[in-house]
């Protein structure tokens, strides 16, 4: 994820000869937010079409391993612009302060753009620069000049679809239905942004989507004559949810060929309780158990709502990029471009910001000089957006600051290899942290629960190595970089719980669903598989297919979903592949029949997908009724039959474990009316044989060229 972008002046470099008076360069501070790496010259998703951002980060140096503060908007942004640690001002979250908490929090400390203000810099400021816009704290010292907040005209506004059901506000406009998830609890919840819309001209206002107004006031103000230097702040707000953008940009991305984020079934398996407290989210529910409950290419359709949001916001920054170089600025100004935290799209199946992974953590950053001779150079050492205010003081020459705890990126773009002195520190929530270097991650949370991550053998973070003794050094040094300052929050002075701590609470309470790798049963009762695998035996299983119970093969042919559940029956978890019928997501109140089909031997799950073709077309032509199918993993000699020696508990797997998940997770008809069992070879002789021997629980059984189990001394022989 990041952007080439911190061009830091070498040793003795002079900046070229200034089209105006003042001697100093001046600063376009371009701000993207929730942006991750989905940007064509990085190449975190292979489809992302960013012809300007990729031109930028050309000229720039780029800093391709730089982390946040914190992974929430505000809190990361008051990080950026004190130079300050969320763990010692205590700002954690999206919460506001007043203007005597701010002043204390800083100690002293100015906060960036005033610092420039104060030293003889013209400071503007358009749209989301803090959380709330040009300002998180009313009247304070920060810009000679800022837009007005946006007025949405009334006819949109009286729509009432945004955040919780309210309306304004520059994260607007929502889907004119208000959203898929709006439309399944048909009233404003918390989470509901989490949705997309191609909007028409009718959707937007007349000026434009908020970041074409903000785009259009830079341009004006890189029109004009100015006196003094300038540090121009423009903050554009997507590809922050909803994501809503002109229809054209979705365009771009045919809804077919989009690639979505692949996520192994048995990702938050290792994943201490702190961390599944975050990647829940924050819908009913959960988030991801949502994206996937409202239909089968939901999530392929966020993932190309993020895309088409983000390549609309390339094309408003490339309307300041060409009026910076049309104008008589151009040579002197540098260009800090960065966004606030990255953005999960369903990996550890999170949907938000808002964890300590890399996806929420790492972030676009890059600066442009002038005349620079490294433009172009990477720097693959981890650095954090606390660094930005230190840099830029010495590139334009300011006073430096007490108490900033960033470092100077000076040296860096002259040696990619040369340290930044220590790794960096992300903070979300109280006391949760982690610490980022050049090869590993380390997360401990507030419990003493750790993660660690070898990016050198995992770079998607899918095996946890914190329990491997062969690492345990690696760890040990990482500590010594965890803050020793945690101010502690206003809400747990007293002996009570944050946010975070509410939803960790709320697990223990209720359990921890099967899709966020637990049984769902209260926390202190799940248990890990118990033949668990070691983090090597995993990555093994995951590159050559050993576990056959949970199919290491994770296709989704013929529209289906992979999934899996926790089984007691083998006390782990299993894989199936699911087919939701298309209305599934546009009528949240219908219940659906369930097909269980069962593949033959020396085969799998996938081979079902003939029947999910076959079914589809009958759907389309109005031969058959619309259905749920799940394709069952019976492995490769299960027979559909517990046997005897309990090596393999196909019958119980399926009956005991497989059908009552469907019937919790989904909107079955979970009696023996809205149940039917299909099979072929090995799966036809399962279905004949469950269905008579379970009739209470099928109304229908089909056997495609059944097979007979033929008794022979020494088998373990079916019950």
């Amino acid at each position: 994820m990041i952007l080439r972008i911190l061009l830091l002046t070498l040793a003795g470099f002079c900046f070229p000869a200034q089209p105006q008076a003042a001697a100093k360069p001046n600063v376009l501070f371009l701000a993207v937010d929730d942006l991750n790496d989905w940007i064509g010259a990085l190449g975190g998703h292979p489809q992302a079409k960013t012809p300007n951002l990729d031109r930028l980060i050309a000229k720039s140096v780029n800093f391709s391993n730089a982390h946040c503060a914190a992974p929430v908007c505000s809190a990361s942004r008051h990080a950026l612009m004190s130079g300050l640690r969320p763990s010692t001002t205590g700002w954690y979250s999206n919460t506001s302060k007043k203007r005597a908490d701010y002043e204390r929090a800083l100690n002293g400390v100015t906060p960036l753009p005033t610092h420039f203000k104060r030293n003889g810099y013209k400071t503007l400021a358009a749209g989301k620069i803090f959380h709330k816009g040009t300002s998180d704290v009313a009247g304070y010292d920060y810009w000679t000049e800022a837009r007005p907040k946006y007025k949405w005209p009334k006819k949109l506004a009286a729509r009432g679809h945004g955040y919780q059901g309210k309306s304004g506000g520059h994260f607007h406009p929502f889907p004119p239905d208000g959203g898929a998830i709006y439309q399944k609890y048909q009233k404003g919840v918390d989470g509901q942004s989490l949705c997309w819309g191609a909007l028409e001209k009718a959707d937007m206002p007349p000026e434009g989507m908020p970041d074409e107004q903000i785009a259009a006031w830079a341009v004006e103000r890189l029109k004009q004559k100015h006196e003094q230097p300038f540090f121009l702040a423009v903050g554009f707000v997507r590809p922050h949810v909803p994501y809503t953008a002109p229809k054209e940009f979705f365009d771009l991305y045919p809804l077919k060929d989009v690639v979505v984020p692949k996520v192994p079934g048995n990702e938050m398996d290792d994943i201490p309780l702190h961390g599944k407290a975050m990647a829940k989210g924050t819908i009913e529910g959960g988030d991801h158990w949502n994206v996937l409950g409202i239909g089968p290419e939901y999530w392929k359709e966020m993932t190309r709502a993020y895309l088409a949001c983000v390549s609309f916001v390339d094309a408003q920054a490339g309307k300041v990029l060409d009026a910076l170089e049309a104008g008589p600025y151009a040579d002197n100004t540098i260009i800090v471009f960065w966004s606030d935290h990255g953005q999960h799209l369903g990996e550890k199946r999170h949907w938000r910001k808002q964890a300590l992974w890399e996806e929420a953590t790492r972030v676009p950053l890059s600066i442009h000089v002038p005349g620079a001779a490294n433009a172009g150079q990477d720097c693959d050492r981890a650095v954090s957006l606390l660094d930005i205010y230190p840099t830029l003081i010495e590139l334009c020459g300011l006073p430096s600051m007490k108490g900033l705890e960033g470092v100077s990126l000076r040296p860096q773009p002259a040696d990619p290899s040369a340290s930044r002195g220590a790794p960096v520190v992300t903070t979300w929530h109280y006391n949760n942290h982690a610490i980022r270097g050049p090869r590993w991650r380390y997360i401990r949370y507030r419990d003493g629960s750790e993660e660690l991550y070898n990016h050198s053998a995992d770079p998607q973070e899918h095996v946890n190595q914190a329990a491997n003794p062969k690492f345990a050094s690696i760890k040990e040094r990482f500590k010594k970089y965890l803050p020793t300052q945690n101010a502690l929050p206003a809400s747990m002075k007293d002996g009570g719980l944050d946010s975070h701590g509410r939803k960790v609470e709320a697990l223990k309470e209720n359990g921890i669903p099967d899709w966020l790798g637990g049984e769902g049963k209260p926390a202190a009762e799940t248990k890990q598989p118990a033949a668990a695998l070691s983090p090597e035996e995993r990555l093994t299983a995951m590159r050559e297919g050993v576990d056959e119970w949970l199919d290491p093969d994770r296709s989704t042919p013929a529209g289906t979903l992979y999934e899996t559940f926790r089984s007691k029956a083998i006390d782990g978890e299993s894989s199936y592949l699911i087919y939701l019928p298309i209305s599934y997501a546009k009528r949240p109140q219908k219940r659906y029949p369930v097909v269980y089909w069962l593949h033959g031997a020396r085969s799998s799950q996938r081979t079902g997908f003939y029947f999910v073709e076959r079914l589809n077309r009958a759907i389309e032509s109005d031969a058959a009724g619309e259905m749920i199918v799940v394709l069952a993993n019976g492995r490769h000699a299960g027979w559909y039959f517990d046997r005897s020696d309990g090596s393999l508990p196909a019958e119980s797997i399926l009956i005991k474990d497989l059908i009552p998940h469907i019937d919790r997770k989904y909107r079955t008809i979970a009696n023996r009316s809205g149940r039917a069992l299909e099979g072929w070879s090995m799966g036809g002789f399962g279905a004949l044989r469950l269905g008579f021997k379970f009739p209470e629980m099928f109304s229908a059984v089909s056997s495609l060229a059944g097979s007979t189990w033929i008794l022979e001394e020494g088998k373990t022989n079916p019950p």
